[in-house]
């Protein structure tokens, strides 16, 4: 149970770096296709 909290809170961490990412340095979007 424990290890699942942290594992969310890494996930919660990772998507609002990711959109810190996205607001603060706007790529185009080509980039993001060519990442996937």
């Amino acid at each position: 149970m424990q290890r699942n909290q942290v594992f969310q809170l890494l996930l919660f961490q990772l998507e609002s770096y990711k959109f810190q990412k996205i607001n603060f340095h706007p790529l185009p979007t080509s980039y993001y296709y060519k990442n996937y």
